[in-house]
């Protein structure tokens, strides 16, 4: 990749407490980093701003049907399947999934704590005590979910190096990302599939080895049966699967990477869940929801009244109270009457009353 512009210009300092060695957040009440397990003591780190642009670290699975396993996925899949990164075998999963792990992770990523009002408070309406996810970046690092068959785990932070896990310099132009490490001058270029947008407009980039565009990578081809064969991107060639991250071809020499599931497997090898990021702008639809006003008591009010008249009418057609604006004339006469009748028996018991004291 040319140089990327020291215009990692929009981004500043103060934003999420996150772990220094994966970036995930730092809940402010952890001792340890879920993830990389480092103590929190030293090393929370404050991740750069970028203006209404949130970044979320995502842990995405499915439930493999051949052996059982959760299969991690190494980003936005978008394929009608994948291969199994624990046993190999091809699994189908409905891409629409993502449709509801995203807003899931927007959500996380905008009402996530210490805050009880999360990312983007409103001057007027007070959330904190219907914020599902206030204790994220509190008391806990990751939000979980199920989106269909997608099992989903989503945490604020900031992507890092994977040489050397130090916080990554950003730049974001229209659907690509480019990266570079400050400490190993590592850079990478990545790029947000159109169709993804379909599933979260608010997505605006991800940092995933599935979206990586600056690399050749070794073409797998498979079946409903597994893994068929692995073969060089510039040539076509087979190349031999090996234990290290890229494989060279024999016959051109292109050197390309070699994706997780087209590595060799040990018998006892469980492939550990991959995080990856996604950048989101703006609030979430969740808050909006949790910010609109609650339905007035009156309405409440109106349904009970209604049920108490169906049930206690005291006579056919007459309602125990007005329900339409305007005069009703049967209720206005049946009140008249009971009225007039219970005048009739005051003044006949005081009658009685009087007559007992003179005799």
């Amino acid at each position: 990749m040319a140089s990327v512009a020291p215009a990692w210009s929009g981004m500043s300092p103060g934003g999420v407490q996150v772990c220094g060695g994966c970036g995930v957040v730092a809940p402010t009440r952890g001792a340890t980093c879920a993830v990389c397990r480092r103590p929190l003591a030293t090393s929370r780190a404050a991740a750069p701003r970028s203006g209404d642009v949130t970044w979320v670290a995502l842990r995405c699975a499915i439930t493999c049907r051949a052996c059982g396993f959760l299969s991690p996925l190494a980003g936005i899949e978008l394929d009608q399947g994948v291969d199994c990164a624990q046993c190999g075998s091809f699994q189908r999963f409905d891409k629409g999934d993502w449709g509801g792990a995203l807003s899931f992770a927007h959500a996380v990523g905008d009402l996530a704590g210490p805050e009880p009002e999360g990312r983007f408070p409103s001057a007027d309406v007070w959330i904190g005590d219907q914020n599902p996810h206030r204790a994220v970046g509190e008391t806990l690092t990751f939000a979980e979910d199920d989106a269909g068959a997608m099992h989903v785990q989503a945490a604020p932070g900031h992507p890092v190096c994977p040489r050397c896990a130090a916080l990554l310099e950003l730049h974001v132009a229209g659907a690509r990302v480019a990266t570079r490490c400050p400490r190993c001058a590592a850079t990478a270029q990545y790029e947000l599939p159109a169709e993804a947008l379909h599933y979260a407009g608010a997505l605006r980039a991800v940092v995933a080895a599935e979206q990586r565009i600056d690399r050749a990578v070794v073409r797998v081809q498979h079946t409903q049966a597994g893994l068929l064969a692995l073969t060089c991107p510039q040539c076509g060639a087979g190349v031999r699967p090996t234990d290290a991250q890229t494989v060279e071809c024999a016959y051109c020499r292109t050197i390309a990477f070699l994706p997780d599931r087209a590595r060799p497997r040990a018998g006892d090898r469980i492939a550990e869940p991959i995080v990856f990021w996604v950048a989101f702008q703006g609030s979430s639809p969740k808050r909006a929801a949790l910010e609109q006003p609650a339905a007035p008591a009156g309405s409440a009010g109106a349904a009970a009244l209604g049920l108490l008249s169906r049930g206690l009418r005291p006579l056919p057609g007459i309602e125990l109270a007005p329900v339409r604006p305007g005069l009703d004339v049967r209720q206005l006469g049946l009140t008249t009457a009971l009225a007039l009748l219970a005048l009739a028996l005051g003044f006949t018991l005081l009658a009685l009353g009087v007559e007992a004291r003179l005799f």
